[in-house]
């Protein structure tokens, strides 16, 4: 009698082990699904308004061919050292775990050290 309970809660775990791995699997499905519709949906809009992006590229250059000499090397020293930087850690972290989670994958803090630590060595 205590062997069958001991079988019958065995059983219940496994059923629910495999309803959780399913879920999961599911859930990476559907995050690479709804990446290759966003990549469709963006590719559409790029071909079909090719017009606006000249229009938006022509405004773009004018402004940066505006603004001065120094505002532009600030801004460039303001991002690189922003994200690249090796004083603002938090940034590559938390860049490298929404690449995770867009991917429907769980944090692996130890991937993401390796890839901060990967990072940290390009030149600023």
């Amino acid at each position: 009698m205590h062997i069958q309970k001991l079988h019958i809660g065995i059983h219940k775990e496994t059923i629910q082990l495999v309803k959780a791995h399913n879920e999961y699997d599911l859930h990476i499905i559907l995050h690479f699904s709804i990446n290759i519709i966003r990549f469709v949906i963006l590719s559409g809009c790029f071909i079909l308004s090719n017009e606006e992006l000249v229009i938006l590229n022509s405004w773009v250059q004018e402004f940066l061919y505006n603004l001065s000499d120094i505002i532009k090397a600030f801004s460039i020293l303001l991002v690189t050292d922003l994200w690249i930087g090796f004083d603002w850690t938090h940034g590559w972290e938390l860049m490298i775990g929404s690449v995770y989670n867009n991917f429907g994958l769980h944090h692996n803090y130890q991937i993401i050290f390796l890839l901060f630590r990967y990072s940290s060595y390009i030149p600023v």
